[in-house]
């Protein structure tokens, strides 16, 4: 229910500054504004994307040693325009003599212009190691 000031024109009363009617005017013209503005935002997207296939880079973020593991923290960001699924990615592990520790994860979503968090366990410090370095295997297209 909307309401309004009475007033009393023989007395000198004024009429009020803002009405229901000037409150529904404002809250229309900005709920226009916002809903065009939206529409020209995701219009540029659409217009201005290259359409890059999905590109990775993977990169260690933290290394914690839990009840003899080493649970390596990867993070893994897509660069590219497209989505991709599915991505895995393989860290490698090469302690010297004594042979070389694989692992692999799998991303189930990855949007483009996103990063995700993943963690890889080995049973080597990866500080420790002669070489450890990530590898994006592969991906498919949701």
């Amino acid at each position: 229910m909307s309401q309004t000031k009475r007033w009393n024109k023989s007395k000198g009363g004024k009429a009020p500054i803002v009405t229901a009617k000037t409150v529904e005017w404002i809250i229309g013209v900005a709920s226009g504004v916002l809903v065009c503005s939206g529409l020209v935002y995701f219009g540029y997207k659409a217009i201005s994307s290259d359409g890059r296939p999905p590109s990775f880079t993977a990169t260690m973020e933290s290394v914690e040693n839990i009840d003899g593991d080493f649970h390596v923290t990867v993070l893994l960001r897509n660069h590219g325009d497209e989505t991709a699924a599915d991505v895995v990615v393989r860290g490698t592990l090469d302690p010297g003599p004594g042979g070389v520790e694989e692992r692999e994860i799998q991303f189930t979503y990855v949007p483009a212009g996103s990063s995700r968090r993943g963690a890889l366990l080995f049973s080597t410090d990866p500080a420790t190691a002669a070489r450890f370095e990530f590898e994006v295997v592969g991906y498919t297209e949701p």
